[in-house]
């Protein structure tokens, strides 16, 4: 296995004037659930469709499973990429005979479309709907559908551009429960391409923030949080007064129901824990305030635009 199922050098993609993609050096490593976020027209979509084949880029390179992706080989290497890009079915076929039908057109014999399609309905919890027709979905079910159909031919890279759209709560769970199954249970390695942020720090455990066509950071999340903020606030609430706590915890910060500290590790919040009960002060919980990967990203964002505004204030 490669270190990088996909990786890219100083990639750039422009239509006439525009540069949609811009020194893109991308790194998806193998087994894990990568996210490209950003916001709409940040690139995403663009790079889904550079990196699997269906255009060519202006500039730099790209590579599959450690093989450099060329016109010449861009279809055999396809065969072991799995594409989700849209929901669109056949809304009066059932939900099996959907599936065993594009198992044809990924060339799958009629037996094997058939295990195939059963082992798909039972890995996207749809088993029990595999004789109801596709038109009586929910949104959410022909997501999962949409999903299950980029399965069909087993591959080892999937990609999925933007998944959760137009999803409710229950349903961007439901299918974010389903992918990270779907990802202890094998060795694929997925990419999404999304700027619906809700469910992400279950499933990927990497992440890409595309800003107008530039990478502007990517990493491992919790390496890229811990980097960003070297120290966690930390909520202790007490049943005592918060003012007498505040004074037994060197650097606390008084709440209207305890006290906030900022951790740079766990041995900071068991110091300060130490500290209110060798003071006789009741702790009724401590809670870290941990950055979520959406904190990651609006700060990123931010950072971004902030940078650009002032090159452009500089270059004026």
């Amino acid at each position: 296995m490669t270190e990088t199922v996909v990786s890219t050098q100083m990639l750039e993609k422009r239509y006439g004037e525009r540069t949609v993609v811009r020194g893109l050096d991308l790194e998806v490593r193998p087994g894990r659930a990568y996210g490209l976020l950003g916001p709409n027209g940040a690139g995403k979509t663009t790079t889904l469709r550079l990196v699997t084949g269906l255009i060519a880029p202006t500039a730099g390179t790209i590579s599959v499973f450690g093989e450099q992706l060329t016109s010449a080989n861009a279809d055999r290497i396809r065969q072991r990429i799995g594409v989700q890009t849209d929901t669109e079915l056949y809304a009066t076929l059932s939900a099996r005979e959907n599936l065993e039908l594009w198992g044809g057109f990924f060339g799958l014999r009629a037996a094997e479309a058939r295990r195939r399609t059963d082992e798909v309905l039972e890995m996207m919890s749809l088993t029990d709907r595999a004789s109801s027709p596709v038109g009586s979905f929910s949104k959410g079910m022909r997501q999962k559908m949409a999903v299950g159909r980029a399965l069909l031919p087993r591959p080892q890279l999937l990609f999925l551009d933007e998944p959760t759209a137009g999803l409710d709560p229950g349903a961007t769970e439901d299918l974010i429960a389903d992918l990270t199954t779907l990802m202890r249970d094998t060795d694929l390695t997925v990419v999404i391409c999304t700027h619906q942020l809700a469910g992400l720090d279950a499933l990927c455990s990497d992440v890409g923030v595309l800003v107008g066509g530039t990478l502007v950071a990517q990493g491992d999340i919790d390496e890229l949080i811990a980097h960003r903020w070297p120290r966690t606030p930390v909520r202790i609430d007490v049943a005592g007064d918060p003012a007498r706590a505040a004074a037994l915890v060197h650097g606390a910060t008084m709440t209207p129901t305890g006290i906030e500290i900022q951790a740079a590790s766990d041995a900071d919040t068991e110091r300060a824990i130490a500290a209110l009960a060798a003071g006789g002060v009741p702790i009724r919980a401590a809670v870290p305030q941990r950055p979520t990967v959406q904190d990651l990203y609006f700060a990123t964002v931010a950072d971004a635009h902030r940078g650009s505004a002032e090159s452009g204030k500089a270059a004026a």
